[in-house]
């Protein structure tokens, strides 16, 4: 039963999964071979197994450097006119969000899932083409 007046909350938690077992509470694990840099999520476990499958090459190799793999992000560049189609949207379907700043994840996800768009392959194809500009440079 739920109190006159009262907004139940609820949140959203991100649990990782592990790209090799499915276990959940991975983490992401970059690594570079060549000119390519990999990402993979992965348990402890899983993590330890890498390394020391890697453990004699690394013992043996030369360290050049820390460089680092392309930033990735989880949320997509939104242009301007998008930001403010989102805001409308949201603001008529319940979501009052702020009129400035970046949109909320959760408005973002709802909008994408109301207007049938791929979320995920928005922000992967945004990484993309970032990682494409800094090739470039």
């Amino acid at each position: 039963m739920t109190m006159p007046g009262y907004i139940p909350v609820m949140g959203i938690r991100q649990v990782i999964e592990s790209d090799i077992s499915g276990k959940l509470h991975a983490d992401t694990v970059a690594f570079g071979l060549g000119d390519a840099w990999y990402e993979i999520d992965l348990t402890e476990e899983e993590r330890a197994e890498l390394e020391a499958s890697l453990r004699r090459y690394v013992d043996k190799g030369r360290q050049v450097g820390k460089r680092r793999p392309p930033k990735r992000t989880r949320y997509p560049k939104l242009t301007p006119a998008e930001r403010e189609e989102i805001r409308v949207w949201g603001n008529e379907n319940g979501h009052d969000p702020a009129p400035y700043g970046a949109i909320p994840m959760p408005l973002l996800a709802a909008y994408y899932e109301a207007h049938d768009l791929d979320l995920e392959a928005r922000i992967e194809s945004d990484n993309a083409k970032q990682s494409d500009d800094e090739n470039d440079d």
